[in-house]
């Protein structure tokens, strides 16, 4: 088969693919989605912070935030982070927390899990807005690895939850997820 045929083809089945696809873009340029100062605020404060702000804080995000594993930066810096969807990262079914994260690390990085408690008290959320953190899962006392969500519910209250995250849990595709980009 010549070079010609094949590229002519190869051109077809990509243009086929990408119909298929509909409105998913696969590793689209990532717009930036908020470029937030993190840090500078020891992990015990943060939490009083959030509390003093009159934000809920679930048990489950006070667990993970009381282990040695949620540390928080000495000093405060500047972070780019990318909000998309589960789709967006090129997925056609539901990704498992291993499957996601590998993605995100093709394209990205993993946030620091400070970032969760951080985007809470940035007090900027629409009303029934809702997101999770991609973030190295920690484990809260009972066992169970957990990851930060963020959600302003429809009465208002912005909320700091924590998620059960095994390495098998599936993914939504339409789930939107927080995460660092490149430097």
């Amino acid at each position: 088969m010549s070079k010609h045929v094949w590229s002519q083809n190869g051109e077809k089945i990509q243009q086929a693919f990408l119909k298929a696809l509909g409105d998913v873009e696969v590793f689209p340029q990532f717009k930036i989605w908020k470029t937030p100062t993190i840090g500078g605020v020891p992990r015990d404060e943060l939490l009083k912070l959030l509390q003093n702000e009159g934000h809920d804080v679930s048990d489950w995000a006070r667990d993970i935030m009381s282990q040695p594993a949620f540390t928080t930066s000495s000093e405060a810096s500047e972070i780019t982070l990318i909000r998309i969807k589960v789709k967006n990262l090129g997925f056609t079914y539901y990704p498992t927390t291993i499957q996601l994260f590998a993605r995100i690390k093709e394209v990205g990085d993993l946030c620091p899990a400070e970032v969760g408690p951080y985007l809470c008290a940035l007090n900027d959320q629409p009303k029934g807005d809702w997101f999770w953190i991609a973030m190295e899962p920690i484990t809260g006392p009972d066992g169970d690895p957990r990851v930060f969500s963020v959600r302003r519910r429809d009465d208002g209250k912005l909320w700091l939850s924590a998620v059960y995250t095994s390495p098998g849990s599936q993914w939504g595709l339409e789930c939107e997820i927080v995460f660092r980009l490149r430097k």
